[in-house]
């Protein structure tokens, strides 16, 4: 039998250092790449109940949001953004949706005061302000409107 020496294999052991190098460094530099350049979209997820989420969307292996909210009609007309997480039986990131339930998903702009609500730019009670503005807006217009009619009508 061949005794095989390091010494006789030093240019081996060379190569097959430097190539597994060279893999780890490519991992991590694509795990450090996806980190902080790759942004998950904000979409709207439909769904056959008729349920409407929104969130960041992860797409594979399964179809995810992070930071789920839906949007809440309260007694007085007004609309509000409620996450999930803060639901009484605190549910837990991220929530995971079954692809034979989606009816269709959509990308929301980057302007979305959904987005906004979502990463706290705007109070929630500032949105319940803002849900209500257009109430009171078109209550004035159709008041505006009724008069504007009565004016019209002979006496």
């Amino acid at each position: 039998m061949k005794n095989i020496s390091l010494k006789s294999c030093g240019p081996c052991l060379w190569i097959w250092k430097a190539i597994v190098s060279v893999i780890i460094i490519g991992i991590v530099a694509c795990a450090v790449f996806y980190g902080f350049f790759y942004k998950k979209p904000y979409v709207a997820v439909y769904l056959i109940t008729g349920d409407v989420y929104y969130g960041k969307a992860t797409f594979f292996p399964k179809l995810t949001l992070d930071d789920a909210v839906f949007l809440q009609k309260g007694n007085d007309g007004s609309l509000s953004v409620q996450k999930l997480s803060d639901l009484l039986w605190k549910p837990i990131d991220p929530m995971v949706i079954e692809r034979d339930q989606v009816i269709f998903w959509m990308k929301l702009d980057s302007t979305s005061p959904v987005i906004d609500a979502i990463e706290g730019r705007i109070p929630q009670q500032q949105q319940q302000q803002q849900q209500q503005v257009p109430t009171e807006q078109q209550e004035s217009n159709q008041q505006q409107n009724g008069q504007d009619q009565s004016q019209l009508q002979p006496e």
